[in-house]
């Protein structure tokens, strides 16, 4: 097992209440959201049915003693994750950011400027705890908007990337619609930071996550749930992104592993096609892969003791060791503590999964560095 610093990319926090986003809104628009004394839901409906038999998706244990949802609590938070596995960086993610992704536009603004700054204040503000970053979430369904909310935060180094949570659009991430937004994240040198799939279990496009439609059983759900971001990366190379933006970078929270290999595999067979189709192919679509992508571990789709498989999958892509970094998915039912997720890889890969290939791909400050290139507390 890896002893030392690690950055786990995925982290869900949440507010104690819905009402703490209100206070970051103006004040027209918290009247509106405002029904009966409470904040009305801001999350799409989940297009899918499929959910766990016993309707829980948090660790018990992960409840805050005084009240509020798995991940509101900091104190919590540090005990159970930060301190235990010395993590160095933790990757506040906006519990996905759902709100992004609501069909009214002017709406999804609204409450994407009201969480970054939430975000900003709440947590990587106040508590004073130098290990938590976080992303600046950005609405598409005006591309303009999600430029603009670059623009606004992107000079603070407390966020280490922007995420589009939704293809707010309907439309894969490689298409040009979404090119402005992907400059003004280049300016910044922040990476695009996508989770799952771009939203599509929520009902904000018609695709339903997969191409035969929605699911009835969660474990239909979990194993086409890479199907969208293989499109979008499909899309964002022959779009040309990885061309127009030469040192643009994706990280990967939560798709799963196995499927890597075979998809960069099968992309590299069709190569000679699709740089007579566009122009932007310049390069074998696996080459852009291993330059510009990283993904992390959770989940892993493996038993304990049988990574073989994994890895065998994994090596169908040259420099896999390059792409993989830990994720933790704290507090989901099914979240990786380190020693788990390490316990699937060679020895030779815990370092890069541990920190270098995040620390490669994420904005970090440069006066962050020091918390990687001298022992933790604690550490020989």
């Amino acid at each position: 097992m890896f002893d030392g610093p690690i950055i786990d990319c995925d982290i869900h926090n949440s507010p104690v209440t819905p009402e703490e986003y209100l206070e970051y809104m103006p004040r027209a628009w918290r009247e509106r959201l405002m029904v009966d004394g409470r904040m009305r839901s801001l999350v799409p409906p989940l297009v899918s049915s499929a959910q766990l038999p016993d309707g829980m998706t948090r660790r018990a244990e992960t409840y805050p003693p005084d009240g509020g949802p798995p991940g509101s609590s900091y104190d919590l938070l540090r005990e159970q994750l930060l301190e235990p596995f010395r993590v160095g960086a933790a990757i506040l993610d906006h519990d996905i950011g759902h709100e992004a992704g609501l069909p009214d536009g002017e709406l999804a603004l609204v409450c994407v400027r009201a969480l970054n700054d939430w975000m900003l204040e709440r947590w990587l503000t106040d508590p004073r705890d130098e290990r938590l970053f976080s992303l600046i979430l950005a609405p598409v369904q005006n591309p303009a908007d999600g430029v603009a909310e670059i623009h606004r935060l992107g000079a603070n180094e407390r966020f280490v990337g922007a995420m589009l949570p939704f293809n707010g659009l309907g439309k894969p991430f490689g298409h040009p619609v979404y090119h402005d937004v992907y400059a003004a994240m280049a300016e910044f040198d922040l990476p695009l930071y996508m989770h799952i799939n771009g939203g599509e279990f929520f009902g904000v496009t018609a695709n339903y996550g997969s191409g035969g439609g929605p699911a009835a059983y969660k474990v239909e759900q979990y194993q086409y749930e890479y199907q969208p971001t293989a499109n979008h990366l499909a899309s964002m190379i022959v779009h040309g992104v990885f061309e127009k933006f030469p040192d643009f970078k994706v990280l990967l929270s939560e798709t799963g592993l196995s499927w890597l290999g075979g998809f960069a595999a099968r992309l590299d067979s069709c190569y000679d096609l699709m740089r007579r189709e566009s122009p932007w192919v310049k390069r074998r679509p696996s080459e852009y892969l291993r330059e510009r992508l990283v993904v992390t571990t959770q989940p892993i789709e493996a038993l304990p003791g049988q990574g073989r498989a994994l890895l065998e999958d994994l090596s169908l892509i040259e420099g896999a060791e390059d792409m993989v970094s830990f994720a933790s998915d704290y507090p989901h039912y099914d979240a990786d503590d380190p020693t788990y997720a390490f316990s699937f890889f060679p020895e030779s890969w815990h370092k890069k999964i541990a920190y270098e290939n995040a620390r490669r791909v994420l904005r970090f400050p440069s006066s962050f560095a020091a918390t990687f290139d001298r022992p933790l507390a604690g550490q020989a």
